[in-house]
């Protein structure tokens, strides 16, 4: 049986000796692990990963080389759009100078695969000029968790099922009209003619629909008022 004093030993020798060990201990963690280098915190297109553990890039699917052609877009295709609201808030308190670790509850894509459940952190790994400027990920695969996972699932999909009642209370009437006509697919000029307002009041309440519930366009709106009965 092996002891404190065994691993210290191991520990003691050349540096390649030191790297193999380390290397051997990253191998093994049953962990996924990226390093992630943004360069601007304001724009989402800087932000790129520069390291990944050989584990996350399996479960993943990606090479390191189609990881490097993606850039930011290796972030939009294997994150849920609906989770990418996490690395948003950690990325805005960090704007603002709190220095700490962010984690959460989310979903990972692998390449032709469906989402998987995962539990992560992020915190600063290094700075450049006093800002945060790169960020190790760690994350947890709860799909293989069969009982933390349902635990788990249930929790975020409670949460955000709060977070979405409270946006959508924030609703008027003649906008969920709207709504409902956006998910049958008409445009401004068509919404306008069935409310008996004009185009350009339709795309006004489009407008505020897509900032009230903090969405991109039609086709997010379309997804949330699925996910929340509003079709």
């Amino acid at each position: 049986m092996s002891s404190v004093n065994d691993v210290d030993n191991l520990m003691v020798g050349s540096t390649e000796e030191d790297l193999q060990f380390y290397k051997k201990i990253i191998e093994n963690m049953p962990a996924f692990m990226g390093i992630q280098q943004i360069d601007d915190l304001g724009d989402p297109n800087t932000n790129h990963n520069i390291w990944a553990s050989t584990r996350i890039l399996d479960f993943l699917g990606y090479c390191r080389d189609e990881i490097d052609a993606l850039g930011a877009e290796y972030f939009i295709r294997t994150m849920h759009p609906d989770d990418m609201e996490m690395i948003t808030n950690a990325l805005n308190k960090l704007k603002n100078g709190e220095d700490a670790t962010f984690g959460g509850v989310y979903r990972l894509k692998p390449k032709n695969q469906d989402y998987k459940w995962v539990i992560g952190t992020i915190n600063v790994f290094e700075k450049r000029n006093g800002m945060p400027w790169r960020f190790l990920n760690v994350s947890l695969d709860i799909d293989q968790m069969k009982d933390t996972q349902e635990q788990i699932i249930v929790l975020t999909k409670e949460n955000l099922q709060l977070k979405n009642k409270i946006k959508t209370s924030t609703l008027t009437r003649r906008e969920k009209q709207v709504i409902r006509l956006i998910v049958a697919g008409h445009t401004d000029k068509e919404i306008g003619k069935a409310l008996f307002i004009s185009p350009a009041t339709a795309k006004t309440h489009r407008n505020n629909i897509l900032r009230k519930l903090h969405l991109k366009n039609a086709a997010s709106i379309v997804h949330f008022a699925s996910e929340n009965g509003l079709d």
